[in-house]
């Protein structure tokens, strides 16, 4: 992640950025299920799990910063987290 493509990112008009959110045991639980599948791709930036933590406590406030829309994905199912964005992206519907 760079400066660039956060800038990108933040002032490109109407683009919606949705951050899909969850704490870290979560999400290294996640990765250590994907990592027993022998088709998985290797995540060698969770070798070190103290430097995951760092990085992960960097960048949410940055990913927090970015996003339109927050979706706490820590208690949902694909299903469930797919129906999130699809209304959190849906266009409002006020009385004109």
């Amino acid at each position: 992640e760079t400066l660039g493509n956060r800038l990108l990112l933040e002032q490109t008009p109407h683009t919606a950025v949705v951050y899909l959110s969850a704490n870290l045991p979560t999400l290294l639980a996640r990765c250590s299920a994907q990592a027993a599948d022998p088709s998985a791709t290797a995540r060698p930036n969770l070798a070190d799990p103290a430097a995951a933590e760092r990085r992960f406590h960097l960048r949410r406030p940055l990913y927090e910063r970015i996003a339109a829309h927050t979706i706490d994905t820590a208690t949902l199912t694909l299903t469930e987290t797919t129906d999130a964005i699809l209304t959190a992206l849906a266009p409002s519907r006020s009385p004109r």
